[in-house]
């Protein structure tokens, strides 16, 4: 089954002469084309969970909320459509990111910042268990993670970069912004925060969904990466097992599945040649859903200094696991080495819940929450984060 999700095609946050003018130019609905569709014949899923972040940093609560408003709204759409039966999750991963990618409180598309040189550049990712795609460098693209995901169905190439990703978007038909319109976004989301608290880049989703006993899943993420990044930089949003990873594991013979996926935000330049987000998912893989599973581990990675760059900011990985005698256990942990982490997470499972880890940060000057941690319940249709 082929269907079209549709998105506001017009920023967040900017004025009302802003939109007016983005409407005279006739830009109305943003349609995600039919080719970036998988579609579902299954229906609407047994069992789901979608999860959606806004993005490590930002040491201000104003902008704080904001984010994490802006991450619970791409988090309802992914609910809209996974229990709406037309789509698989990787179509509702790559949506609720595309979501994040319009608004300007978001350091990702509209949201961003342009590098060194004065040009915009984006990385985003589509991936999982089975394809990945990976767009990097990628010019003014009203929506980088649509790239990402035509990129998953190639059959030659699973990595674009640079001019060549920004050629192959206008190919399939992707929409882009001019210079100015990313210069308003810039300047009525991000911009005066960053005098505040520099913070992080990547946004992400991740969406687990299951259909005759079976769960598939899949993840998402887009960013503008760091304010003022060298021309051509691709931080860990690019480079799969860093920034982010997803697996999956059935054996049919004893009923046993394990689903994992981990997304990270935060400084790549200090956190990507260890591969964090790998470690977190293979090691989820091999001790079940053991909620302090490798702690210390990305810990330490999530803190390296390299050439004085720390490698600051947090990751949240998903875990389920399920058996044939009814055994089920599942949960989201959150690790984070920020003061805000802003997150929303919506499931129909019964006992599935966030495992919010006390803040890792040893730097005074900044504020420090949740230094007890907390353990959040994520309850049935409708209840957020």
């Amino acid at each position: 089954m082929n269907h079209e999700a549709t998105l506001l095609a017009e920023p967040r946050g900017l004025t009302i002469s802003q939109r007016i003018k983005d409407r005279t130019q006739k830009r109305k609905l943003e349609t995600l084309p039919r080719k970036l569709i998988e579609g579902n014949s299954l229906g609407s899923p047994e069992e789901y969970v979608v999860f959606m972040h806004g993005g490590a940093g930002a040491n201000d609560e104003e902008w704080y909320n904001l984010r994490k408003s802006g991450a619970n709204r791409a988090a309802q759409l992914g609910e809209k459509l996974i229990t709406s039966g037309f789509y698989s999750p990787g179509d509702v991963a790559v949506q609720m990111v595309a979501d994040g990618e319009y608004d300007v409180n978001l350091i990702a598309g509209i949201g961003s910042d342009k590098n060194r040189r004065g040009k915009y550049q984006f990385d985003a990712f589509s991936m999982n268990p089975d394809t990945l795609g990976i767009a990097t460098a990628i010019g003014r693209a009203k929506n980088p993670v649509y790239a990402s995901r035509l990129i998953q169905y190639l059959p030659d190439a699973d990595l674009i970069t640079s001019e060549d990703a920004t050629i192959f978007a206008k190919e399939q038909g992707l929409t882009f912004y001019t210079k100015s319109e990313l210069n308003a976004g810039f300047k009525a989301g991000a911009e005066s925060r960053y005098e505040l608290y520099t913070p992080s880049d990547t946004i992400g989703a991740i969406v687990a969904a299951k259909w005759n006993g079976i769960w598939d899943i899949a993840i998402a993420g887009s960013t503008g990466g760091m304010r003022k990044k060298r021309g051509g930089r691709v931080g860990d949003c690019g480079v799969p097992a860093a920034g982010f990873y997803v697996d999956r594991f059935i054996n049919e013979e004893y009923g046993v599945s394990y689903i994992a996926a981990a997304l990270l935000s935060g400084v790549g330049e200090a956190t990507m040649h260890k591969s964090p987000a790998g470690r977190w998912v293979q090691g989820a893989m091999g001790a079940g859903t053991n909620v302090y599973l490798g702690i210390n581990t990305v810990r330490s990675i999530l803190k390296t200094n390299i050439d004085g760059v720390q490698g600051w900011g947090a990751l949240a990985g998903l875990t389920i696991y399920e058996a044939r005698n009814n055994i089920k256990r599942g949960n989201i942990v959150i690790l984070p080495t920020v003061p805000y982490f802003p997150y929303a997470a919506y499931s129909n499972l019964s006992n599935f819940y966030i495992e919010e880890v006390p803040q890792i940060d040893d730097d005074a000057t900044r504020t420090a929450t949740n230094m007890n941690g907390r353990r959040i319940k994520v309850g049935t249709s409708l209840s957020s984060i």
